[in-house]
């Protein structure tokens, strides 16, 4: 699998072989034949494949089609293609395009028109008012042939043995066959020249002496006869002597004596110069030079295809919008994501909207914020953690997603009881506080590199479970908080590190029936967002709770009753965020924390959400600064 390269390079590069005498350098040759040239134009990425192939035989080429981006009717973008990659079939990729745009693998492209004519390829994208040309050249880059790889296999065939070639040996065989051609055609040319000359002598000599000759054949009684007389007695050789036969009365003129002595000299001349090619290799190089020259000025020409060495790969999420997500995850385990945007900030005491996907008796269990480009990390009941990319999620907007368990590999009986959708970049612990009050500080080094396979990160007892985890940096002050209300501010540095099998230590005591619901992250600028089941939430200062060290009661941090109900968690806030609150049916409500009051350690709160019959708050998600959405 040979590509085709650029004549007038290869001739440089052939041209320079010659030159250096064998001395060539890899370098030079590569400067001047620096890689394929295709016939139907386009853009090779980058050298590394070249430079493979031309030093091994063998490499990957990356090809891209030529696109423009023009000015459309009514202000819309087009993306015009206007060269497409070698052996790619023009009707076959508009079909391919087509087909990714109807099944929704290529956005934002409202209508394809091919407008190729004699003047050349010409393939017309509209784009749509929104669509973003980049992400759709991306988009085709990754799903069509608009970009393709052509695998280079020089094999030939070297003494009937075949063998892949290296640039420079490919080039040195084409030279080693050009000098056996022109070696050939020399020695057939001198052989030839060789036998004229001889004929000519003869006829130049029977002139000097036409009288005898013109007499010894009137004398003949048969050519035959002639002939043998003009061997014999004028010491001419059969050759000539026929020749001699043969030559018409006009060639007696003085005119055509001087032609035959011009064309002797001629031959002598040009035998000369046969027998120097042979003898002299470099006289025989010195012609092949010419003749790859005088190619060059007759059939030489521009490079159609461009090499670049600056282009940006096509990854799977260059293909992907980055959007700010919720990811939900319900109690049966399916889980899904819808776009942040879809939930407009609402004034506290509102209803929300519905957020779909339920079926039957299932509820919401966790909610978590994050991008499409970014990991989401979740921690299971066996105290395993494992990462899934925000776009690997399927996206739902009424659907109840995926299984869980289709996602990443879950073992029977193992369920997601945490997620966290932050980066885990700038911090290094990673805190776990499980339902029964143990905790433990893990180094986040022990959790680096995390997939969908994932770690174990903690031994948990039978009957326990993640309820909160949390990054810390190594001198934070981390605040428990329990169903019944209790809160217990701790330093971290009251839990030594421990490593990803540890059980870990008691964290907060628990009084008989109460679980830990939460670990938050003490932050000067923040406040503590505590929000119960029923709804009611308040914002209180972390300074209303009194640090203790580890394995205290806490003190109350809500005033609970029947119209709170227990606490769902709590959360360090700031003023300008927003948190996104989802119900065990599925409502989901965004609300601006500046709409929650600043209350007392000891005070009940405020509704934050209103509940239908029979419902009640699942989970709590904040929707950070970079991430909230400004309202016009």
């Amino acid at each position: 699998n040979i590509p085709p390269h650029n004549l007038s390079e290869v001739i440089d590069a052939l041209t320079y072989m010659i030159d250096s005498d064998g001395q060539w350098e890899f370098g030079e040759i590569y400067s001047r034949l620096p890689g394929p040239d295709f016939p139907t134009g386009g853009i090779i990425l980058g050298r590394d494949g070249i430079i493979d192939a031309y030093r091994t035989g063998r490499g990957k080429i990356t090809v891209r089609g030529r696109t423009s981006t023009e000015e459309g009717k009514r202000g819309k973008k087009t993306v015009v293609i206007t060269e497409i990659p070698f052996m790619v079939n023009k009707t076959s990729l508009i079909e391919t395009i087509v087909s990714c745009v109807q099944d929704k693998h290529i956005d934002g492209v409202a209508d394809i028109r091919d407008e190729s004519d004699r003047d050349g390829l010409r393939i017309v994208l509209e784009l749509q008012r929104e669509g973003d040309e980049e992400l759709v050249l991306r988009q085709l880059y990754r799903r069509t042939q608009l970009q393709t790889t052509f695998g280079v296999i020089n094999l030939a065939l070297v003494n009937n043995h075949p063998v892949e070639l290296p640039i420079a040996d490919m080039l040195s065989h084409f030279l080693d066959h050009r000098r056996e051609v022109v070696r050939r055609r020399t020695q057939y040319r001198l052989d030839k020249a060789l036998a004229r000359a001889h004929i000519v002598e003869g006829l130049v000599k029977a002139l000097d002496i036409i009288d005898r000759v013109i007499a010894l054949i009137r004398a003949a009684q048969t050519a035959q006869e002639a002939k043998e007389g003009l061997v014999s007695k004028l010491g001419f050789s059969e050759t000539q002597a026929q020749a001699i036969l043969d030559m018409r009365l006009q060639r007696l003129t003085g005119l055509e004596r001087e032609k035959l002595e011009t064309e002797l000299a001629s031959l002598f001349a040009d035998i000369e110069r046969y027998r120097t090619i042979l003898g002299n290799r470099y006289a025989l190089d010195g012609v092949i030079r010419e003749e790859l020259l005088e190619v060059k000025k007759k059939f030489g020409g521009p490079r159609r295809t461009e090499i670049i060495d600056n282009y940006e790969e096509v990854s799977i999420e260059d293909l992907i919008p980055e959007n700010d997500i919720v990811v939900i995850l319900s109690k049966d385990g399916y889980l899904r994501r819808k776009s942040l945007d879809e939930y407009a900030p609402q004034a506290r005491g509102g209803k929300g909207r519905k957020g779909g996907g339920l079926q039957g008796e299932d509820e919401i269990a966790l909610v978590a914020v994050t991008n499409t480009h970014k990991d989401i990390y979740l921690f299971t009941t066996s105290g395993r953690a494992l990462a899934i990319r925000g776009h690997m999620i399927p996206e739902s907007r009424t659907g109840k997603g995926k299984m869980i368990s289709k996602l990443v590999p879950l073992d029977e009986g193992e369920s997601v009881v945490s997620m966290y959708g932050r980066s885990l970049e700038g911090r290094s612990f990673i805190f776990f506080a499980t339902r029964k009050g143990v905790s433990k500080r893990l180094p986040l080094s022990e959790i680096s590199k995390l997939n969908r396979a994932g770690k174990r990160v903690l031994s948990l007892d039978e009957g326990d479970e993640i309820a909160q985890v949390r990054l810390t940096s190594g001198n934070d002050e981390l605040l428990f908080m329990t169903a019944n209300g209790q809160g217990l501010r701790v330093s971290e540095e009251e839990f030594r590190p421990m490593g990803r099998t540890a059980r870990g230590v008691r964290g907060i005591r628990l009084v008989e029936g109460d679980t830990v619901i939460s670990c938050e992250v003490v932050t000067s600028e923040k406040l503590a967002l505590v929000v119960s089941e029923k709804g009611v939430a308040k914002r209180t200062c972390f300074g209303e709770f009194t640090p203790h060290h580890r394995g205290g009661r806490g003190v109350k941090a809500m005033n609970l009753g029947k119209k709170t109900g227990q606490l769902v968690g709590s959360w360090a806030v700031a003023e300008d965020e927003e948190i996104i609150v989802i119900t065990a049916k599925g409502r989901m409500i965004r609300v601006a924390v500046s709409e929650i009051p600043k209350l007392s350690r000891t005070a009940m709160g405020t509704i934050t959400v209103r509940l239908d019959e029979g419902d009640s708050v699942a989970d709590v998600s904040v929707v950070s600064c970079e991430e909230c959405v400004t309202e016009e």
